[in-house]
């Protein structure tokens, strides 16, 4: 599992495509009915996600784009704990990725 922070304009949206990998390091595809889940939460003792997306587009070369909407990231600026997870089509659940989220103000509606 990798920590990495991210910056998202409030209100924009985002894309993170993710790549899978075997345990030889080889990139290999992602299969129908896997599923990435971003989740982010502006305090880690609270149950309700600020942030929560399982939007995401399966590309030809086995790649998962995930993405926020607009009104996914249209939410009080601020500094977020956020991690993204890997669900197997058995529905066991690995975190790939986890980190510090930073919504930070826009100008222009």
């Amino acid at each position: 599992m990798k920590e990495k922070n991210i910056q998202i304009v409030q209100g924009d949206s985002f894309y993170l495509t993710v790549t899978k990998y075997d345990d030889e390091g080889d990139e290999i595809m992602f299969e129908e009915g896997e599923e990435i889940v971003f989740s982010a939460r502006r305090n880690l003792k609270q149950t309700e996600y600020d942030i929560h997306s399982e939007k995401m587009i399966l590309t030809e070369d086995g790649k998962i784009i995930l993405y926020l909407s607009p009104t996914d990231t249209e939410v009080r600026l601020g500094t977020y704990y956020y991690d993204v997870q890997y669900k197997t089509i058995n529905k066991d659940i690995y975190t790939l990725v986890k980190g510090e989220l930073e919504i930070v103000w826009e100008v222009t509606d």
